[in-house]
Parts: C-alpha cells; sequence; structure tokens
C-alpha cells in the first residue's frame, strides 16, 4: 500500500509514526523506507526531521523503542500533522471590521456595489483605497446582498416630483457628461474632444418644473468647479 493511502486507511499520524519508527528504532535506511512505501525519498527525511526537531523526550522514547503506544499517548505526535494549505488570509477580501461596514451601508442605503463603492469614495470612507470595487462586489457575493426594488401599489412609475404643486426653480436637478462620448458623436468629432484642447465636461442645472437649463463646460470634474457654477446659477 502506498504512503498516501495509509494516510487515508490509518491515518497521517499512524502512517508517520510507523515510518518514524523504521528509521529510529528499527535502524532502516531512509530509501529502504521510501521504496517500501512507495513515496519520495524527501518525504521521510521531512518526517525524521520533525521527530529531532520536535519530539519531546517520551515521544522519542516511543520512537526507539517497539513498545506499544497507548491511545491517551497520541497526541504526543501531532508535531507529524501537516499544517494546512488553505491560505490564512487573502488580499482580495475585506478584513471583518471593514466587511461589516459594507453590511451596514448596504442595509442602509440599499445601493448596489457600484454606487456604494462611490459613495464610500465621496464620504471620505475610503481614503487608502481600501474599498475597491472588486472587493465590494466580493462582499456582495459571498453575504448574497441583492438591492430591493421599491414598486408602487398598482405598478405604474411614479413622478419624482408633484409637477402641480412644486413651484418654478423650487426643486434643481444637477447633473455631468463627459462630453466626448463614442456612442452618440461622429468618429472625427469624438477625437477632437477626446484627443484636442476642446472642452471636456458639461454641467447641467435644471430646473424641475420648467425644465429651464443651465450649462457650463470644464476641462476637468472639479468640486470648486461644481461649487461655483451652482453659486453663480442660484445667486
Amino acid at each position: 500500500m502506498s504512503y498516501k493511502e495509509n494516510c487515508k486507511v490509518e491515518g497521517e499520524v499512524i502512517t508517520k509514526l510507523k515510518i518514524a519508527r523504521d528509521y529510529f528504532c528499527h535502524k532502516k535506511k531512509q530509501k529502504n523506507i521510501a521504496k517500501n512505501i512507495h513515496c519520495h525519498y524527501n518525504t521521510i527525511g521531512n518526517i525524521i526531521r520533525k521527530c529531532k526537531i520536535y519530539a519531546s523526550d517520551e515521544a522519542s522514547y516511543y520512537l526507539k523503542n517497539n513498545t506499544k503506544i497507548p491511545t491517551n499517548k497520541l497526541n504526543l505526535f501531532d508535531f507529524l500533522k501537516s499544517n494546512p494549505r488553505r491560505p490564512k488570509s487573502n488580499k482580495r477580501c475585506l478584513v471583518d471590521e471593514k466587511e461589516n461596514l459594507i453590511l451596514k451601508k448596504h442595509e442602509e442605503l440599499n445601493h448596489g456595489p457600484k454606487r456604494l463603492f462611490k459613495h464610500l469614495r465621496r464620504q471620505g470612507y475610503d481614503t487608502k483605497n481600501v474599498y475597491t470595487l472588486g472587493k465590494i462586489k466580493g462582499v456582495y457575493k459571498r453575504n448574497k446582498l441583492k438591492t430591493k426594488k421599491i414598486r408602487t401599489f398598482n405598478g405604474e412609475r411614479r413622478p419624482l416630483y408633484n409637477y402641480e404643486e412644486i413651484g418654478a426653480f423650487q426643486y434643481l436637478q444637477y447633473d455631468t457628461k463627459e462630453i466626448a462620448d463614442r456612442h452618440s458623436l461622429p468618429k472625427e468629432i469624438y477625437n477632437k474632444f477626446k484627443y484636442g484642447k476642446l472642452l471636456k465636461y458639461q454641467w447641467t442645472i435644471t430646473d424641475a418644473k420648467t425644465k429651464t437649463r443651465f450649462l457650463a463646460w470644464s476641462y476637468s470634474l472639479s468640486s470648486f468647479f461644481g461649487f461655483k457654477f451652482l453659486e453663480l446659477t442660484i445667486v
């Protein structure tokens, strides 16, 4: 019976204990033991090395003598067990404390992974770029998180505002977009906006009641530009 089969039938510790006894008690050579049990020479060497380093005086006595080992003494040879190959940590996963924050935010906000990723960035939770989109998606997958869809009672779409009651310029909608849109612009115009010196972004404020639009353009997205545009529009 091979070494691997012995480990399955008799157990890892018992199999390695027999190998160690063949070497220490019966004085068999390492090469012959490996040949008889159908395993690599280095496997026997590793078992012998562990016994020399980790075996206590009592364990060494049982290894060097052919006396029967009581069942309650088998724990003396626990050092022969192989270390688990399962990784202790995964760099792609969040630690428990940070994962709990994702779970808490999902329960409060009912956001999907992408929206929650942006929320954490904007609110200053992710100053060290810990909450990547991939890690957040992993938390959602492991915990089977899903966003709850809110539906109206009769199934019809409900408007965002009661347009009959609100006044003009009572509610404003703020939006930004990149002008270079590959799907809506001809290739030549797209290249001019994308790679030329033209303005890159459009800022829009729309009045919910009258649909009046206020537009502005910039070379980059900045909170300073956004605040100034909002300030000029309102004032």
